[in-house]
Formats: structure tokens, C-alpha cells, sequence
């Protein structure tokens, strides 16, 4: 009999203009979700072993130093003050908490009419909410939330895929960007006026952040085992290959899963997900 023993493991790279890239993940299953704008701190989520049954959202230094765990459930984004993360809980009900990086205890956020948020992120101010989810009986999009308690509104159409990074606010907090289930990339005003597609963008593109003037999106195209950061006109669409996304041993590497860069493009980290099989040849079974 012919077996295979298969190990997958997910984990991350960290990238410095003029530096090589390191290895910059925790334990077995370290997710990359969020990067602080100065490119000084790492959030990330353990859903493997390490991470437990309920996943564990920790923070960490971009120079190496130790992660801390800041709780359980799936950390999606840092707020721009590094004070506090967001994080979607993985017991049943599942719910978006907030959790502190310091001193304090976590608090519970009223999502409602959202009965199933799926991914969530800051808006500059570090108020207001960007909440991926859909309402009961209806299709995932994006809303707007102006605080802890309650009274989302949406402001995308249905049949979004925001999930990875969750779109990326622009810096005014006017306008979100976001991948539509089609390839397209969605610019979705936060006051309610009409979304407009962003015509001549490439296919697959997913907005990972604006960029410090607002005129161009940073984010990435997914390949095979690889992806290309680029670097898109808001204007026109068209798109300037930043750099290719890759770890430097290719072996097993599945995918790209998720990437994050500053706002200048300088700093980047990327989630891959590797997958390494054994044979093995089993005789004289009975």
C-alpha cells in the first residue's frame, strides 16, 4: 500500500527595501492580518495547533521580538493607534470583539443588522468600523459601523469578497476599496453614493491599502505558489508591478493568502501556505 503523510503549515515573511526577507511567524499556523502603518508592529492569528481550538489573535514587533496573545478568536486589524484589535470570535455565537494591547478587558461589539460579521477593520479616525458580513437571509457586503452598539449600514452591493485584508479605507475615510466576486475591484463611497467599478484594474486584484496621497492602491494579484504587488492608478486603473511576492523556498508553497504593506510600499509581509508530503511504502499488510 502506497501512503501519504501530508503537513501543512502556514506562516510569514517580513520585507525591508535594501534588507532580505525574514521569516517573521510564531508557531505552526501563523496568519498575517494586519501591519501598523509605520511597519512596527505585526498582527496575526494562530489557528493551528499552537493557536487552540478557538484560535488565538496575538501582536508582535516587526524587529522579532516576542508575540503576546491578546485572546481568543480570529485578530483581524489593528487600530491606527496600536491600542487596540479587532477580533471575530470563534465560539458559538460568534461575534466581533475589540480587544485591547494593553491594560483592559475586551468589549463586545453590536453588529446588528449584521448577524454574521466575517471580517472587520478600522477607519483612519479609529472610530468607525469597517465591518465585511451579511444580514440573515441575505448575501455578504460591506458596512459601515459608527461605534460599538449597533446600526450598521451598508455600502457596498452584495457579493463582495472583502475577506483578506477586508478592503482598504482611503485616507480620508471617504472612500473603500474592495474586490467584487467577479474580479473587479469595487470603489464604494462610505456617505451612500453610487459604487463605481474601478475600469482598466487588473482581474483578481485585491486592495490591500491606499497609498499616503490617496491617489493609487497598493495590493496584490495572486498566482500559483506566488503574487505580484502592484501599485494602481485610482484614476485610471492602471497598475505598476511594485514587486513579486515569493518566499525563497519555493518547496510546497501553495499559495499567497494574505499581504500587507505601508503606505509607501517600502515594508510588505505575506501569509503562504505550504504544503510538504511523505510516502511511504506499507508491505505484508493483512
Amino acid at each position: 500500500v502506497l501512503l501519504a503523510h501530508d503537513t501543512m503549515r502556514v506562516g510569514f515573511v517580513l520585507g525591508r527595501e535594501g534588507a532580505e526577507e525574514r521569516d517573521a511567524a510564531w508557531l505552526d499556523s501563523s496568519l498575517l492580518t494586519d501591519l501598523s502603518t509605520d511597519g512596527r508592529t505585526l498582527l496575526f492569528t494562530e489557528f493551528g495547533e499552537g493557536g487552540g481550538a478557538l484560535y488565538g489573535g496575538y501582536v508582535r514587533p516587526a524587529d522579532g521580538g516576542p508575540a503576546e496573545r491578546l485572546g481568543d478568536g480570529l485578530a483581524t486589524a489593528l487600530s491606527p493607534d496600536g491600542r487596540r484589535v479587532l477580533a471575530i470570535t470563534t465560539a458559538e455565537p460568534r461575534g466581533l470583539v475589540v480587544l485591547p494591547t494593553g491594560p483592559g478587558a475586551a468589549e463586545k461589539v453590536d453588529t446588528a443588522p449584521v448577524s454574521v460579521p466575517a471580517w472587520a477593520s478600522f477607519f483612519p479616525d479609529g472610530k468607525r468600523i469597517l465591518l465585511f458580513g451579511s444580514e440573515p437571509e441575505k448575501g455578504l457586503r460591506l458596512y459601515r459601523l459608527d461605534g460599538t452598539r449597533g446600526g450598521a449600514r451598508p455600502i457596498s452591493p452584495e457579493g463582495v469578497d472583502a475577506r483578506f485584508p477586508g478592503g482598504a479605507v482611503s485616507p480620508d475615510g471617504a472612500l473603500v476599496a474592495a474586490a467584487a466576486d467577479d474580479g473587479s475591484v469595487l470603489l464604494c463611497p462610505v456617505d451612500g453614493s453610487p459604487v463605481r467599478r474601478l475600469h482598466g484594474a487588473p482581474a483578481g486584484l485585491v486592495p490591500v491599502r491606499w497609498s499616503g496621497d490617496g491617489r493609487s492602491l497598493l495590493g496584490f494579484v495572486r498566482d500559483v505558489a506566488s503574487a505580484r504587488l502592484l501599485r494602481v492608478d485610482a484614476a485610471t486603473g492602471v497598475a505598476t508591478q511594485v514587486r513579486e511576492l515569493k518566499p525563497s523556498d519555493p518547496a510546497g508553497i501553495v499559495g499567497v493568502a494574505t499581504a500587507r504593506t505601508t503606505p509607501d510600499g517600502r515594508t510588505w509581509i505575506y501569509s503562504w501556505a505550504r504544503l510538504l508530503s511523505e510516502l511511504y511504502v506499507a508491505e505484508g499488510l493483512r
